[in-house]
């Protein structure tokens, strides 16, 4: 959508979500690269497997983390079907939020 010249549109909590699920997805792909190993870019429609590399096991750990970081709850489908960072946005906006338990 075209603003006019001079106006900043407003940062919506989709903006949030996706700015910090971003930095969840770059913390995690930081420590599973060997080191020294150029990092992906992270986008809304970069492709969870083939762009960012996360195999099965690491999307497991990401879910894990989304939970911990936004306090929700995702759907069990949301491992089978979200294949990119964008349908992530929109699996934590539709998420019940959940208490995380004490640590032992």
């Amino acid at each position: 959508m075209a603003t006019p010249k001079g106006k900043v549109e407003p940062v919506t909590r989709e903006d949030d979500l996706a700015l910090s699920l971003s930095e969840v997805i770059r913390s995690l792909i930081s420590e599973t690269q060997p080191e020294g190993a150029r990092l992906p870019r992270v986008h809304l429609d970069s492709t969870l497997g083939r762009d960012l590399g996360l195999d099965s096991l690491t999307r497991v750990e990401l879910l894990s983390r989304i939970e911990r970081h936004f306090g929700v709850a995702l759907a069990d489908t949301v491992f089978s079907d979200a294949e990119t960072p964008r349908d992530l946005v929109r699996a934590i906006g539709k998420a019940k939020p959940c208490e995380l338990a004490p640590a032992a």
